[in-house]
């Protein structure tokens, strides 16, 4: 069964450059979560430790917290 989708707007090229949104980098996005973690105890940034934990997420078989533990003692750096 197939559906009949409406053609998409097409946007000439200045319109697209006029509207066009860069997008953030993912560290300058995480950096916007607040940090409810006593600062005595901080010893990496917390925007650090969710790149890792994305990183190791989107990686084919760590699914899980211990997963994702052995994939930032594995991965090189």
């Amino acid at each position: 069964m197939s559906v009949a989708l409406p053609d998409a707007p097409r946007l000439t090229a200045s319109q697209a450059c006029v509207d066009s949104v860069v997008p953030e980098g993912l560290l300058q996005v995480l950096a916007q979560v607040p940090d409810p973690r006593d600062p005595r105890g901080v010893r990496y940034q917390l925007a650090t430790l969710m790149a890792i934990g994305v990183c190791a997420m989107t990686t084919v078989g760590h699914n899980s917290l211990v997963s994702v533990s052995f994939f930032s003692v594995a991965s090189p750096g």
